[in-house]
């Protein structure tokens, strides 16, 4: 009842401008962030798009949202991580219709054979072979969880940790790990993750199908016509939660490889977690970003900084209808409170903030 009234009403709402944020362009068995949108879907999507809306290069979008003359169809698509589907699905895809698209890239991971240490953890916690208690200790506390000794059962894998409350041991030993990495560093997240897999004796051996774009793949993105590529920091960090020499240094070591790379200057960033604050938006600021872009659910309005962005996280949805493209022209259209109340979970449970 709530989907249809809402789609009856898009349909007589003028249109709001939006950016679209993606991550991976596949079809994995288990995706609790929701990352990853099927690639013949992200096609039907980009068709819907070409027809549809004015897709623009983040940096127009941007520039044009600044001088006032941003058209209300305006789309910007973007792409956060650096995930080698990126240039190896998306990239084809996007050429295929003409289309533009941004791609925030955290510049450690490039080259990696190791996997994001969200996606090692979920391999690790959720490996049928793996069970029974783990400790770490993230800075001066020690985490303990228990898997118990039982896999989850197939049905489980449809858990969504930005909408679902954890039900099974391993879901809730996963979020509990979850939260309490984000907040470490890089090293100590590769190095927690390695004695939790010892501890469990979950897979240890990364995916290829998670892994990272190499620079030469990057560099091929960032050459291509309509295509570029921008600084996603260096570690992917939660920068809030650093002092100001940290969060400049990331934000600028990355804007700097992403330079290097493409030859031309990338004075776009993304926010990792879309997580920023005033001291953020400072050192963005300084690190010579003029566009940047958050996780501030909702379509583009006329009086945002040019250094918070709103986007709006794409999903997998339904293959069969594209209501998650629905989705966010209906929130283009409504606005983000109304279009919450219609069609979407709370922005709470969408950063991830479940209760347990």
């Amino acid at each position: 009842m709530a989907r249809s009234l809402a789609a009856k009403i898009a349909r007589v709402m003028p249109p709001r401008p939006v950016i679209l944020m993606y991550h991976r362009i596949a079809t994995p068995d288990r995706d609790p962030w929701e990352l990853a949108v099927a690639p013949a879907e992200f096609d039907r999507q980009l068709q819907t798009l070409a027809r549809r809306r004015r897709v623009l290069p983040l940096r127009e979008f941007a520039d044009r949202h600044v001088k006032g003359s941003l058209p209300a169809d305006a789309v910007a698509i973007t792409f956060d991580d650096g995930y080698a589907c990126n240039s190896g699905v998306a990239a084809p895809l996007l050429e295929k219709h003409g289309l533009p698209a941004s791609f925030f890239l955290a510049t450690a991971m490039l080259g990696k054979t190791e996997e994001f240490w969200s996606d090692a953890l979920e391999r690790i916690v959720f490996d049928p072979k793996a069970g029974g208690t783990a400790s770490i200790v993230v800075g001066d506390r020690e985490i303990q969880v228990d898997l118990g000794e039982e896999p989850e059962p197939r049905s489980a894998c449809a858990w969504r940790a930005m909408s679902d409350r954890p039900r099974t041991m391993r879901q809730r030993a996963y979020m509990t790990l979850w939260r309490a990495l984000k907040s470490a560093p890089l090293d100590g997240q590769r190095r927690a993750i390695e004695s939790i897999a010892r501890q469990i004796g979950g897979e240890s051996a990364p995916r290829g199908t998670h892994r990272p774009m190499t620079p030469e793949e990057a560099h091929t993105l960032s050459r291509a016509a309509g295509f570029d590529i921008c600084g996603h920091t260096e570690t992917h960090i939660a920068l809030p939660l650093w002092d100001r020499a940290t969060q400049t240094r990331e934000i600028r070591q990355s804007r700097q490889v992403c330079e290097a790379i493409s030859g031309r200057p990338c004075t776009a960033f993304a926010y990792p977690y879309g997580d920023y604050s005033d001291l953020t938006l400072d050192c963005a600021r300084e690190s010579g970003v003029t566009c940047a872009v958050s996780l501030n659910w909702g379509p583009v309005d006329a009086s945002e900084p040019p250094l918070a962005l709103s986007r709006i996280m794409m999903r997998n949805g339904s293959a069969a209808t594209g209501w998650t493209l629905k989705q966010a022209f209906l929130r283009s259209s409504l606005g983000s409170r109304m279009a919450a109340i219609l069609s979407f979970p709370s922005e709470k449970a969408r950063h991830g903030d479940t209760d347990e």
